[in-house]
């Protein structure tokens, strides 16, 4: 389980700070990245905010580290809290892809969150 959790740190934290700036792999290939509210470089305590708390704990459903830090925690405390919490990020994940559709920034939670935003990589500016 600690190795997953490694690999979806540099995932979604090391490689878009270190690799390619606001960028995962899956971002990259889109030409989107992650950039602060205001457009600035995304920093590692706003992008820890958007991927751990955001992203892996409130909408779980979307991310695969969140099943695992489940199992975690239900193992540590011996309440099994994987079902309960599953649909609780089904109905968050519900809600922040409501926001995308809705909102004419199209921020969801995790970005409100982390004080972020994606925007579009433009045309003729390096990929980082």
């Amino acid at each position: 389980m600690a190795g997953a959790l490694l690999c979806a740190f540099l995932y979604y934290i090391a490689i878009p700070l270190l690799v390619w700036p606001g960028q995962t792999p899956g971002k990259r290939l889109c030409g989107i990245r992650i950039e602060l509210a205001d457009g600035d470089p995304v920093d590692f305590p706003h992008l820890a905010l958007r991927q751990i708390v955001g992203v892996v704990i409130l909408e779980g459903v979307i991310a695969n580290a969140s099943g695992i830090w489940h199992q975690m925690a239900t193992i540590v405390t011996g309440i099994n809290i994987v079902h309960p919490l599953m649909y609780v990020g089904f109905a968050i994940t519900a809600v922040s892809c409501g926001m995308i559709l809705i909102r004419k920034d199209h921020r969801c939670l995790h970005d409100f969150i982390g004080g972020t935003r994606v925007a579009l990589v433009e045309k003729g500016e390096p990929a980082a």
